[in-house]
């Protein structure tokens, strides 16, 4: 907890410049913020407790290898997450018949670990237009549900100010949305005048209503539905779209496992003495 507080709202960012130039503190500090994450996801992945404890190891020196080599000092819980995955399935095709991994993880390798690219994606693209910092607030807000003193730390704010910072990554997520899918409707006068509409209602108080699109229209109904909240879509499209393998429920349920147990001081220790 002391080590906690001594690096509260100091920014992932810094920390990993800090981890780059030496710091076992500043690593300590760093896997005490994702290991829960990356021992949870692995964890769907992966069925013994021995081969995810390594796993989550070699993630974290990845990742870190790649900061020090690309001068890229930012690490985010998604760069970590996407690299688990890969050291998951390199860690089932290693040994097949350990029976390392978990039958659903095992059937999506088994089905070539595809992506689900026939799910809509306007909310994604959308995301993917934002700034990094704001895709990351995002993510921690609206995907996993994070503690807020946790985001406020990754991001190096106050835990106060997520909230606001949510609220304009929304707004600017919405902005880039309604803007891509007036291009699209151009030549439908009704579904264009729908999505200004939307962009002026955004700058007016809740509950303000205008003109009645028709009931009818499919594609205006899908925007409505995405617009109406934000972070359910987020939480249906991000994962699949940005990692291809997810359990959600599995997921949150070891990650809270795994915040409860976890103590990032040997993990640390261990990725610093390779």
């Amino acid at each position: 907890m002391a080590l906690r507080q001594r690096w509260a709202a100091v920014g992932d960012t810094l920390v990993v410049d800090r981890v780059c130039r030496g710091s076992g503190e500043a690593l300590s500090v760093l896997v005490g913020r994702h290991q829960a994450a990356v021992c949870g996801y692995l964890s769907t992945c992966l069925m013994d407790h021995a081969t995810v404890e390594r796993a989550t190891e070699e993630t974290f020196r990845r990742v870190l290898e790649a900061a020090e080599r690309e001068d890229a000092l930012a690490i985010n819980r998604i760069r970590l997450l996407a690299t688990a995955r890969t050291v998951a399935v390199q860690t089932w095709n290693a040994d097949p018949g350990a029976g390392a991994a978990t039958p659903e993880f095992l059937e999506w390798i088994a089905a070539g670990g595809a992506w689900p690219l026939a799910t809509p994606a306007a909310l994604y693209d959308a995301y993917r237009c934002l700034p990094v910092r704001w895709q990351v607030a995002l993510w921690h807000i609206a995907v996993e549900e994070d503690d807020p003193a946790l985001i406020g730390d990754v991001l190096g704010v106050s835990s106060a100010r997520v909230r606001s910072l949510g609220h304009k990554a929304r707004h600017s997520l919405r902005d880039f949305y309604l803007a891509a899918y007036e291009r699209a409707v151009i030549d439908r006068p009704a579904c264009l005048s729908y999505a200004r509409e939307q962009v002026v209602l955004a700058s007016r108080a809740p509950g303000t209503t205008m003109t009645e699109h028709p009931p009818n229209c499919r594609p205006c109904a899908r925007v409505e539905r995405n617009l109406s909240d934000i972070d359910a879509g987020l939480r249906r499209q991000l994962p699949g779209m940005l990692l291809g393998w997810w359990n959600d429920g599995r997921y949150r349920q070891m990650k809270a496992l795994a915040l409860r147990d976890g103590d990032p001081r040997p993990v640390a220790r261990r990725i610093r003495d390779t």
